[in-house]
């Protein structure tokens, strides 16, 4: 009784030894096959931090707030509660993405325009490049919210 008590310790032993070295194979592989090279990594951060509080200094004066509340519902009817105001509509359909980008002039200037203009401007820009880093001069936060978000849908759709 005692003799097959033992060899089934053994043999469970040995199972347990052979897969936790198992484990400890595998642990080692993955993390010699990790290369990671720091200096760029490092160099890459500081660009952008560099960037960002450049950015941040150009439109500290400005807040980021919503010209107007636009609710999803209002997206959904097509902003049909805001066709007696047509400021309201306007920036309606901008919101919800429901005017057709204009892939506009490169040689124009939005930072000559001010208000929503400037901001529909910079977006225009921004989704006709595909460059998010050009979001950032929006001030309106639904425009600039906007504008991140369609860019990354269609950067989505390309890869389909």
């Amino acid at each position: 009784m005692w003799k097959k008590i033992i060899i089934t310790l053994v043999i469970i032993l040995i199972f347990l030894a052979t897969y936790g070295l198992y484990i400890f194979l595998e642990k080692n592989n993955t993390t010699k096959s990790i290369k990671i090279d720091t200096k760029s990594a490092k160099d890459i951060s500081e660009e952008e931090e560099k960037s960002n509080k450049e950015n941040e200094k150009q439109h500290e004066d400005f807040p980021e707030t919503r010209a107007f509340h636009i609710s999803n519902d209002d997206c959904k009817n097509e902003c049909a509660n805001f066709e007696h105001d047509l400021k309201r509509l306007n920036y309606c359909q901008n919101f919800c993405g429901l005017l057709p980008i204009k892939n506009g002039d490169k040689k124009e200037d939005c930072e000559e325009k001010e208000g929503l203009p400037r901001d529909y401007c910079f977006r225009d820009k921004a989704i006709s490049t595909k460059d998010m880093k050009k979001c950032s001069f929006i001030r309106d936060r639904g425009i600039k919210d906007y504008c991140k978000n369609r860019i990354t849908e269609d950067i989505i759709d390309e890869s389909f």
